[in-house]
């Protein structure tokens, strides 16, 4: 998986510039969030930037198969693979972690159920019989500001597997600068499982960036948890190749918990249902052409 990976290659000084905007940058924005309500909105305008970023680091991550382009079947099955397999794994960690880090767990609940209370209280009363349109519009919209921002979030949250990525090449660069000789003897696979345990060590510290905590031990609990979160996504990145299958990933889960908080809590399980049973059709039918295409033949 390791061996035909080489994230530095086609990077441009011009690059680097760009990678370090959506990454240090977005990083002391994110903090610097906690005391400045502007800070929010800074930093949600550099994550829909890194889109833009995305799409030169989703060329550089591809490398030698970026002149191949996959076909739907193949990105259908690859994106079905790796939303499971990232949801089993982050559900046996959590199941792991429940009496490792019991102060956590009780934090993020009572954040669920604030977070529920406030949606709940920030929704209007529904217009009656005789109410006016524009009573129907505040209604509607109080429900899209009780719950838009969250939404928000969870889409843009895929933005992340582009900063992971991101720092991945920032630290194989300075790798690379640093243990030249080892670098060109060919063999990169320590330099990238470096590369990806330190990105996803900054993946869990970032999300305490915007936070604070009276709890050390929610602290610890909150960075260990999300850098294991990132170790996973990471090794799904690097397996699939393809930048824009973990960014939509990413995305589809955080808007799923999301759903799941709020409204249906077997979101998440129902998702999974529908993704393996798309999964099956797309190899039924994938299996079809190809019987047809022997028996043409």
């Amino acid at each position: 998986m390791l061996s035909n990976i080489n994230l530095t290659s086609s990077v441009t000084k011009r690059d680097i510039g760009l990678i370090l905007i959506i990454t240090i940058l977005v990083d002391l924005v994110l903090y610097f969030t906690k005391f400045s309500s502007f800070m929010f909105t800074l930093y949600d305008l550099l994550l829909m930037i890194t889109f833009y970023v995305g799409i030169k680091l989703h060329h550089v991550l591809r490398g030698n198969d970026d002149g191949q382009p996959e076909d739907r079947k193949s990105l259908l099955s690859k994106f079905v693979i790796v939303f499971i397999a990232f949801y089993c794994a982050m559900t046996v960690i959590d199941s792991l972690s429940y009496s490792l880090f019991e102060s956590y767990w009780d934090n993020h609940e009572q954040y669920v159920e604030d977070s529920a209370a406030y949606v709940d209280s920030a929704v209007a009363e529904p217009p009656k019989e005789n109410a006016t349109a524009e009573d129907m519009t505040y209604y509607v919209f109080s429900i899209i500001d009780s719950v838009g921002y969250e939404f928000l979030s969870s889409i843009l949250a895929g933005t992340e597997e582009i900063w992971r990525l991101g720092y991945m090449i920032l630290i194989l660069l300075v790798l690379k600068a640093i243990f030249q000789k080892k670098w060109d003897s060919g063999n990169h696979k320590p330099f990238i499982i470096t590369a990806l345990v330190l990105s996803s060590f900054m993946f869990g510290w970032s999300h305490t960036f915007a936070s604070y905590y009276d709890d050390t031990s929610v602290y610890i609990g909150t960075v260990i948890l999300y850098s294991a979160a990132g170790i996973i996504l990471g090794s799904l990145l690097l397996w699939a190749k393809n930048l824009w299958i973990l960014v939509a990933v990413h995305s589809l889960y955080d808007v799923l918990v999301t759903i799941s908080w709020y409204y249906f809590n077997l979101a998440l399980e129902v998702t999974i249902l529908l993704l393996l049973v798309a999964y099956a059709l797309n190899h039924v039918g994938a299996k079809k052409k190809v019987d047809m295409q022997q028996q043409t033949f």
